[in-house]
């Protein structure tokens, strides 16, 4: 074989690898139907859960009301009144109790407190079958405490229950904290899959999930390609961080640097600021 052939060979290799590359991976882009939002729509709500006649169904439906905006804006504030509103419920003998504590878990769940979460999960079991809800708010708890074997059989059982995008993504997690990571990808890539057009953040969680789990495989790469849809339509401090780790892994200083300072910009966390900083004083040197 002469050189000419040899380079007609190399030159075919990348170009089937590459024809390969577009085929075999997925379309990370974030197609988003936007939802009308009033922002009286609380206020609203809030205004008939304060009225004379208000029942618990009124206040189920603002607490319920705070928590996903809670979830949209990551507004802490909205949290505290969530949970506020939740109380209420508890105060009535109404079939919205369960409903009212899926709140609070999922209140105290983002708080941190992982042990109060499962004891209130394990209330609502002992007083009714467990729902599609609380199970991937069990799984959440449990990898937070550390408990991975655990985390993935409730996993496994909210996918049966219900495969929805959320579940998918959950029972990815528990799989990539066993090891299993082959089929946490496969789990990772399913979720994106089944996303509602309408759920913003669920597309935003699936991209951030994924490409912190190719950025840990040290795929930086493809970590890139699953970010940047997210990053497009959302200024969340975590996946400029998450960039910045990136970025920093490649050898990209100035870009890492660049992607610290956005995220600071918006979370004003000190820590975030000491990655900017080391980097500029690495670069020093």
């Amino acid at each position: 074989m002469n050189k000419h052939h040899v380079i007609v060979v190399i030159i075919a290799i990348f170009v089937a690898a590459g024809i390969y590359w577009l085929v075999s991976e997925p379309d990370y882009t974030i197609t988003y139907i936007p939802q009308d939002r009033h922002a009286s729509e609380i206020d609203v709500l809030r205004r008939k859960a304060e009225s004379e006649s208000a029942s618990a169904m009124d206040w189920t439906e603002l607490a319920s009301a705070y928590l996903a905006e809670a979830k949209f804006s990551g507004d802490p504030n909205l949290l505290e009144l969530a949970k506020e509103a939740a109380d209420r419920v508890l105060q009535f003998d109404s079939p919205y109790r369960k409903n009212a504590l899926l709140v609070q878990t999922d209140v105290l769940q983002r708080r941190g407190d992982h042990e109060k979460a499962l004891a209130l999960l394990d209330e609502i079991e002992r007083e009714t079958k467990e729902e599609p809800e609380a199970l991937a708010l069990r799984a959440a708890a449990l990898t937070s405490l550390g408990r991975f074997d655990e985390a993935l059989k409730t996993a496994i059982a909210l996918v049966q229950k219900r495969p929805s995008s959320a579940a998918h993504r959950t029972r990815a997690l528990a799989r990539e904290n066993v090891g299993a990571l082959d089929e946490a990808e496969r789990d990772f890539i399913a979720a994106i899959g089944l996303e509602e057009k309408t759920d913003l953040s669920d597309a935003i969680e699936n991209r951030f999930v994924l490409a912190r789990f190719y950025f840990r495989k040290k795929e930086l790469g493809r970590a890139r390609r699953v970010l940047s849809p997210a990053l497009k339509v959302s200024a969340e401090p975590r996946l400029n961080i998450l960039l910045g780790e990136i970025e920093l892994a490649d050898g990209h200083e100035e870009k890492a640097r660049s992607a610290f300072n956005l995220a600071y910009e918006r979370d004003h966390d000190p820590k975030t600021l000491e990655h900017a900083l080391s980097i500029k004083k690495a670069g020093a040197h």
